[in-house]
């Protein structure tokens, strides 16, 4: 089924009244409607004490809703607010639509002034089309094009208003309901998380998707869902004109769902950790049911509605309760009897329409011949409303078929086993405490944490030592019934580190400093800030993925540059696009960074390659899992003079030089080598006669070359 682009910004009641009547229709006069309207307002005064808190309300004014120059009905507007439309013609509802939240501009193109020019069009055109005009009387032999109740009514609420006072009952209204606070809509932010469609446009969440959203939102259920899902989404074939390609869908739902930043509504006012919160569930809960998107209406066919019920039940942890009830065949009063019993219950009921999914949370009785429903419509409040039983508003111009209507019964939480914690993620060592709950009696409890350590009491402490991602999982046995919950991955024990290496080298020497990491979850951006101090006056000169890790990200660039203070971050992608997936967890290079030693350089001279971060450039590891800044370590580059041992005066090689200046050094008290590692011959650490016994042999023995530098 899908849903019109409907946006409507008000709460109204669309009351399509059922009572017993003969089968006359014809043109309603103004006074006639005059009368409709003002018994109208006396009787909802009645039976609810006021009307937008006031128990004198009036028409303050009133305008022709018209095709052309054809009157459809009239709108009255209500002092101090409010409105009642009462159509022209007397088989259809004497009261069509009425609100005391909101007002009505019926010069609007669009919105509920739209919904209602449409109905009543086509409702009048349908009956000028059997009988020939407005004014035509229905033969009492010919079957009611309509209802016949609808004329009922309209001799009910057409008389003198001194009549209609003394015909009002005095009986007390049963109500129980609206269960439901929540007003959401298929749009933004709501869709945030959903495809993109035809043209660019981000496709609607859909009805049925929103409808179960606010039914979990209700209950605040569950904390964390179940498993994952994939499918393919055929691409956006809801517009006239266009289609866009196909792909693929997929949704993890073990993460939480933060129930605390899902607002009742959201009219251009949420912060962005509640855009997310409601994105994420809508999104999750449509790629939950296979919807099918698309920017003009996006829906799921009715048949699939018994894979939407097991999934609910499977995905989102409610009980494998679920029932689906068809209206056609059974009688209004079983049907309501149906509904009250959910509503009587606390339960809402997951409604289905022509092309439309609602929620049901409420009933009442006016007395024996009025009974209603209250309708949820997802639609950002403008049609959540009492409405007749049988009569209630569909996003179809030719009307609602009881064939379509259905209702989803049982919707209750799986509160069977479960468990929360105060954290999830920590570094290494850190203690989580868990807390286990049921709603039955709890003979034993078995802990595991995924480290090897266990526990068996209801609310254990445990110290996670070693860096990993780790399942938890609680068995329960509640007296012959053993149950289990198990979250995949959902202890994150960190240890993770950005490293720098220690290099050195010589003179003008192009040197290759490797950046190494770990991470524990999945990785999809690496944010590196370095900056260089120190003696050596090292030049940066570029960077490398090259044998690394990250070698198959999609974008790798520098993002920020101050050559005058040496400092620079560098940003590692995986994909722009989604094509390339995150780095699994796991250690090793990530980057390579390359410097130029100065000519200049001289012994004892270094930089420290500062990964740390500076001003707003910090380093960060960021992916589906996590965000989270590393440990860092820094790097190292010196001045390392030695390009061959044993060539003590540094001239470029070894000859009998090098040994009279060995020998003035240490007999003769000469100056010490240039280089003090090359007058180092053996490698030892130091210069002794050790050394020059190597170098005699190296040259009048034919001993060994000097170990390298």
């Amino acid at each position: 089924m899908r849903i019109i682009k409907v946006q409507v910004v008000c709460l109204v009641w669309m009351l399509l009244l059922i009572m017993g009547g003969t089968v006359n229709a014809e043109r309603a006069s103004v006074d006639e409607m005059d009368l409709v309207c003002e018994n109208w307002l006396t009787n909802v005064i009645s039976k609810n004490g006021n009307w937008a808190g006031s128990s004198h309300a009036t028409i303050a004014s009133v305008d022709e809703i018209v095709d052309g120059d054809l009157v459809l009905a009239h709108c009255y507007h209500i002092t101090p607010q409010g409105y009642v439309v009462v159509p022209v013609l007397k088989e259809l509802p004497p009261i069509k639509v009425s609100s005391d939240e909101c007002n009505l501009d019926v010069t609007k193109t669009e919105g509920m002034a739209l919904l209602i020019k449409e109905y009543l069009q086509n409702r009048i055109e349908s009956y000028i089309k059997t009988y020939g005009s407005l004014d035509a009387v229905v033969p009492s032999n010919e079957e009611i094009l309509f209802k016949a109740a609808h004329r009922s009514q309209w001799n009910y609420y057409a008389v003198s208003n001194m009549e209609f006072k003394a015909s009002l009952t005095k009986d007390i209204v049963e109500q129980v309901g609206p269960l439901m606070t929540v007003s959401w809509h298929q749009r933004e932010p709501f869709y945030n998380y959903c495809p993109i469609g035809y043209e660019g446009n981000r496709t609607l969440v859909g009805c049925v998707a929103t409808a179960a959203a606010q039914i979990m939102k209700y209950y605040e259920w569950p904390p964390f869902g179940y498993s994952d899902h994939t499918y393919y989404w055929g691409g956006d074939n809801s517009c006239e004109g266009g289609s866009t390609p196909g792909e693929w869908l997929s949704a993890d739902f073990f993460d939480s769902f933060t129930w605390s930043d899902m607002p009742d509504d959201c009219f251009g006012t949420c912060n962005p950790e509640q855009s997310i919160a409601l994105a994420e569930l809508n999104y999750e809960v449509g790629v939950a049911f296979e919807m099918d998107y698309g920017v003009c209406g996006s829906g799921v066919f009715t048949s699939d509605i018994p894979f939407c019920m097991n999934q609910f039940e499977t995905k989102f942890r409610y009980l494998d309760q679920m029932q689906q009830r068809f209206r056609e065949g059974l009688s209004a009063a079983t049907w309501f009897d149906w509904i009250k019993d959910e509503i009587n219950d606390s339960l809402p009921i997951w409604y289905f329409i022509t092309s439309h999914s609602i929620v049901c949370d409420g009933w009442r009785i006016f007395d024996d011949s009025l009974k209603q429903y209250h309708m949820n419509y997802g639609w950002d409040d403008g049609h959540n409303a009492w409405y007749t039983l049988d009569n209630y508003h569909c996003p179809d111009p030719e009307g609602c078929y009881q064939s379509h209507e259905s209702m989803v019964i049982g919707i209750k939480p799986n509160k069977g086993v479960m468990f929360t914690e105060d954290t999830t993620v920590g570094w290494v060592p850190f203690d989580v405490s868990f807390t286990g709950s049921s709603v039955y009696t709890v003979n034993t409890w078995q802990w595991d944490f995924g480290d090897s350590g266990t526990d068996d009491i209801p609310a254990p402490v445990h110290t996670y030592e070693d860096q990993g991602l780790y399942d938890v999982t609680l068995v329960i046995d509640t007296g012959g019934d053993t149950l289990s919950i198990q979250r995949p991955q959902h202890i994150i024990a960190l240890a993770d580190s950005l490293v720098g290496s220690d290099i050195s080298g010589s003179k003008g020497a192009a040197v290759e400093m490797i950046i190494y990491e770990r991470n524990t979850v999945p990785t999809g951006e690496f944010i590196i800030p370095f900056d260089v101090n120190g003696s050596l006056n090292i030049k940066y000169d570029s960077f490398s993925t090259e044998g690394c890790r990250t070698d198959y990200f999609e974008k790798k660039e520098k993002i920020h540059s101050d050559t005058w203070v040496k400092q620079y971050t560098i940003q590692l992608l995986n994909s722009t696009s989604g094509t390339s997936p995150e780095l699994e967890p796991g250690d090793g290079p990530v980057i390579k960074l390359y410097f130029t030693i100065p000519g200049a350089a001289s012994s004892g001279q270094e930089d420290t390659v500062e990964l740390n971060g500076y001003g707003i450039y910090l380093p960060s590891f960021s992916g589906s899992m996590l965000d989270y800044a590393p440990i860092t370590f820094d790097g190292v580059v010196s001045y390392n003079c030695c390009n061959l041992r044993g060539d003590v005066d540094h001239s470029g090689g070894i000859d009998v030089a090098d040994l009279t200046y060995l020998v003035a050094r240490l007999f003769l008290g000469g100056p010490p080598p240039p280089c003090e590692d090359e007058g180092d011959v053996d490698g030892s650490g130091g210069i002794d006669v050790a050394d020059l016994t190597y170098l005699v042999a190296r040259l009048f023995l034919g001993g060994p070359p000097p170990p390298p530098c």
